[in-house]
């Protein structure tokens, strides 16, 4: 887990192809003063997979061929 970063992109679930996490943050009308709170979660390998308490990334999802799940939990 770590906070987002200029640059940074994901492809959300509901959306075709990839996207800039800024303009994401933009078209979910996230105040200027919250989007440095925005975390995201990043898989080994440094793709995120979760734009935490907005939107998963497709390439994450759960589907039929899914064989372990982890859950995150905030406290």
């Amino acid at each position: 887990m770590r906070a987002w970063q200029e640059g940074d992109w994901f492809m959300p679930i509901g959306m075709k192809g990839k996207k800039k996490l800024s303009d994401f943050l933009i078209d979910q009308k996230v105040p200027l003063n919250l989007k440095d709170n925005v975390q995201v979660l990043v898989s080994a390998d440094g793709k995120i997979a979760w734009v935490i308490g907005f939107r998963p990334d497709d390439r994450f999802k759960v589907t039929e061929e899914t064989e372990r799940v982890l859950v995150v939990k905030r406290m």
